[in-house]
């Protein structure tokens, strides 16, 4: 399949994409040429792109870590789908077709990580939860196209969001694009007056930062990755570590300005007593 293939508009319901083959199976739908240039060389990934993909991934890891979750990138998603086919249509038939596409972070839940690189979605399997896209410079209209079709109308992604982390914005408005799926069909997710966008899924606030996007618990409280709450704990640790050191130099003045005073009541007394032995002091 050639570039050219996926760039159909993305409004034409899934019936009329152009089938194609691979590896025998028919396809409508294959986002792997994407990731790759004109030269079939491999893109890399912009370093924003990556360092959020990262940090999510750890962050959502260490939120569920008490739980049966699978969270992963790059974890291709394979569903089959029916698609009418105009010369068969007559005959009331369909032709079983199929999509790949890969996400950049998906979260499946009540699902035990494994070690492959494809999950068919089918009865053992299901949707899943949440999947995110963070936007590149090269295809982040797919994202916000075709993509949106295929989470809600294949893959059946519960929620999809798709984020903006670059200086030189790709679109306006909210660095956050983001859908639920309700009663089978996605409803896009206004942001609140705060700028914040909530799901239901993952129980957070998106919160856009920048480069970085930010988990909140409804009560306003920043999700920490296991990261930085070592790195809280830590800073946490130097602050006592500093009250406990200007406490003992405190602590050690104390005493020294203690003792200067018991000396000079001493020499006092000293000296009293050259007046008069018998004085009581």
């Amino acid at each position: 399949m050639s570039i050219k293939e996926l760039t159909i508009n993305s409004d034409l319901p899934l019936s009329k994409w152009p089938l194609f083959y691979k590896e025998g199976l028919p396809f409508i739908y294959d986002d792997e040429p994407l990731l790759y240039a004109q030269k079939g060389e491999r893109l890399g990934d912009h370093p924003r792109h990556s360092e959020l993909a990262i940090y999510l991934h750890e962050l959502l890891v260490w939120i569920y870590r008490k739980t049966i979750c699978t969270i992963t990138f790059n974890l291709t998603f394979q569903a089959e789908t029916s698609r009418e086919d105009e010369a068969i249509a007559d005959s009331g038939g369909s032709e079983r077709s199929f999509v790949k596409v890969t996400p950049d972070l998906a979260v499946i839940k009540n699902v035990a990580p494994s070690d492959s690189a494809t999950y068919l979605i089918g009865p053992n399997n299901p949707p899943p939860d949440v999947v995110f896209e963070i936007a590149s410079p090269s295809i982040f209209k797919e994202d916000l196209g075709r993509k949106v079709q295929i989470y809600e109308k294949v893959v059946q992604a519960q929620e999809y969001f798709s984020y903006d982390p670059h200086l030189n914005r790709l679109w306006q408005g909210s660095r956050i694009k983001g859908w639920r799926l309700v009663e089978g069909e996605y409803v896009a997710l206004e942001p609140d007056e705060e700028g914040r966008v909530w799901s239901e899924t993952l129980e957070s606030w998106l919160v856009e930062e920048g480069a970085r996007l930010g988990l909140y618990a409804n009560d306003g409280q920043k999700r920490l990755s296991f990261k930085e709450q070592n790195e809280v704990i830590l800073t946490e640790t130097e602050q006592l570590k500093v009250t406990v050191q200007v406490t003992q130099d405190y602590t050690e003045q104390l005493e020294k300005v203690i003792e200067q005073e018991r000396r000079k009541a001493e020499l006092l007394a000293e000296r009293l007593r050259q007046f008069d032995p018998n004085i009581e002091i």
